[in-house]
């Protein structure tokens, strides 16, 4: 039976029967105990994030997690292999740096001056002004408006190669279909 049909909502049915999930998820999803999709709707958070409101950077403190919203002025590779960058964004208060020490060839091809950064992550205070070591990032453009969210963001414990937002993506479906059944 598939999940959330009128039969009701089957607490035992099979990962596969959720999409997005296939063979590969499911693999990550079985070494944290989470067998069906009733063990995906216990995978409790372990905290919350604030990414309701953007923060301007002037008004960052240091080892406090902020969401701040810029546009690229720089973009430099460090060191020898050119794994490492850092991008500085700017907006209408001060400058901030982003440290990326794993930078993939598909990020760094969208890292553009001029493109409007929105960033979430913990503030270092430095001798060059604020700092971000590794933030969550997205790209907001007129096409990508990324509307701030209603709610605080859950934080899941996870494994090596399911990322928070694959596995909020999976929980939010689910919890979709256990509402739309009515079940309790």
């Amino acid at each position: 039976m598939q999940i959330g049909t009128k039969q009701g909502f089957d607490w035992f049915a099979s990962l596969a029967t959720v999409k997005g999930v296939g063979e590969s998820i499911s693999a990550k999803l079985a070494k944290l105990e989470i067998l069906c999709v009733g063990d995906l709707l216990l995978h409790f958070p372990l905290r919350y994030e604030d990414h309701t409101r953007l923060t301007p950077i002037r008004y960052l403190h240091d080892k406090e997690s902020a969401l701040i919203q810029g546009e690229i002025v720089s973009v430099n590779p460090m060191g020898r292999q050119k794994k490492r960058y850092s991008v500085k964004i700017r907006d209408e208060s001060s400058v901030c740096e982003l440290v990326f020490f794993r930078a993939f060839a598909s990020c760094t091809a969208k890292w553009k001056k001029g493109t409007l950064l929105r960033c979430f992550g913990q503030a270092k205070l430095g001798s060059q002004g604020f700092q971000m070591l590794h933030p969550e990032w997205n790209i907001v453009s007129p096409t990508n408006p990324l509307p701030l969210p209603a709610t605080l963001t859950p934080i899941y414990p996870t494994v090596a190669g399911l990322t928070q937002k694959t596995l909020r993506k999976i929980i939010h479906s689910v919890l979709h279909r256990l509402h739309a059944t009515g079940a309790n």
